[in-house]
């Protein structure tokens, strides 16, 4: 199709009658443009969707104005949407971070690229969000407004950060093979890592967050890493864990920690899951103010992860997509300076390994092959 704005505006409008339920990204991959294309393609003089400048910080640190709010990040497995009110914005070398009991980020602003104010027709009256995009047009965070949020304070902010280039047109960028730093899944690294090297240093680990110090260190990636140390680190299980995890979470209401991201950022829940629905190939959780939606269909591996540290062993349920990106992690919830839960611990170590899944599915088989 032609990707004018006009055009874009044209199949958008005639898609959402079609398909009302249907989401911006969806529509997106339907029409073969990055969804920043299409949220950028309703800009210009008098409209709802006002492109603003590339201040992101700046305009984080003024988000706590808003109210309540709901706080959405995604990718191609996960999306994670909670409800709170955001907290200061605290900013280091390497990432910031927003930390509150509700909304929890770690925050890579290097990766954004572009941020839009979006007001639209909701079936209960204007709908009013932020959305930050990526470079190469993937949504990195969006922030939905409730019918409690403060409109004054979002109409403040838009009129504050509005950027003087109101285009319509949003560049599609062609540099994710080159930005992504995306090597082999395989751990067949060849020459260049020494693995002795990285399981000793893997061993000496005393707190988790040194471990993307250790991938950086030897350049490779979190899923190459987790293969090169094995499986006593690394035990590969059944791609679908995550369901009878935190079904089993949910019945005895122990407190966890979730962790959904993308390149540019990393969304956190703290605290117990109970209400969990399957709906075709995506498993949620529907709590009050936290809802997580997995694409089942979509992951491709995962592992139970153990990492040493000073505390003790500390480990994670961890997926990744057929890329081998990490999309979500599993941790038991603790205190700083304390050890995870023998719960915890004891759940994961039940979780079927995949070799034994497999070798259970071929002896079911008559004749005991495949």
């Amino acid at each position: 199709m032609q990707t004018s704005p006009q055009n874009i505006q044209s199949e958008l409008r005639k898609l959402k009658a079609e398909q009302p339920k249907l989401r911006m990204r969806d529509i997106a991959q339907t029409l073969g443009i990055s969804e920043a294309a299409l949220v950028a393609s309703a800009c210009g003089q008098g409209s709802s969707t006002i492109r603003l400048n590339q201040d992101f910080a700046a305009q984080f640190a003024t988000l706590g104005s808003l109210g309540r709010v709901m706080a959405l990040t995604r990718n191609v497995c996960a999306v994670i949407e909670k409800i709170g009110v955001y907290g200061s914005v605290e900013h280091s070398a390497h990432a910031s971070q927003v930390i509150g009991s509700d909304i929890d980020l770690r925050i890579f602003f290097q990766r954004f690229h572009v941020a839009f104010a979006v007001t639209s027709e909701g079936p209960h009256g204007p709908q009013r969000s932020l959305q930050f995009f990526d470079a190469h047009g993937d949504a990195v965070h969006k922030i939905h407004l409730l019918p409690e949020s403060v409109v004054a304070a979002f109409d403040q902010l838009t009129a504050r950060f509005s950027s003087p280039d109101q285009s319509p047109h949003q560049p599609r960028t062609d540099t994710r093979a080159a930005t992504d730093d995306r090597v082999s899944q395989d751990a067949d690294t060849g020459p260049s890592i020494d693995v002795e090297a990285l399981r000793h240093a893997f061993s000496q680990l005393q707190d988790t967050h040194e471990f993307f110090g250790l991938l950086r260190r030897f350049q490779v990636r979190r899923i190459q890493a987790l293969q090169l140390l094995g499986e006593e680190a690394a035990r590969p299980v059944e791609r679908l864990s995550l369901r009878s995890l935190l079904s089993a979470t949910a019945e005895s209401a122990l407190p966890i920690m979730i962790f959904v991201g993308n390149p540019g950022m990393i969304q956190i829940h703290s605290g117990p899951v109970k209400t969990l629905k399957q709906y075709g190939s995506w498993f949620n959780v529907m709590d009050p103010d936290f809802n997580l939606h997995v694409h089942e269909a979509a992951i491709a591996q995962a592992l139970v992860v153990r990492k040493p540290t000073s505390e003790g062993v500390v480990s994670s349920l961890e997926l990744y997509d057929a890329a081998g990106e990490s999309v979500l992690l599993a941790f038991s919830k603790r205190k700083h300076g304390h050890s995870e839960s023998d719960e915890w611990r004891s759940l994961l170590q039940r979780l079927p390994s995949l070799q034994s899944v497999e070798s259970s599915v071929v002896q079911s088989v008559p004749g005991g092959v495949a």
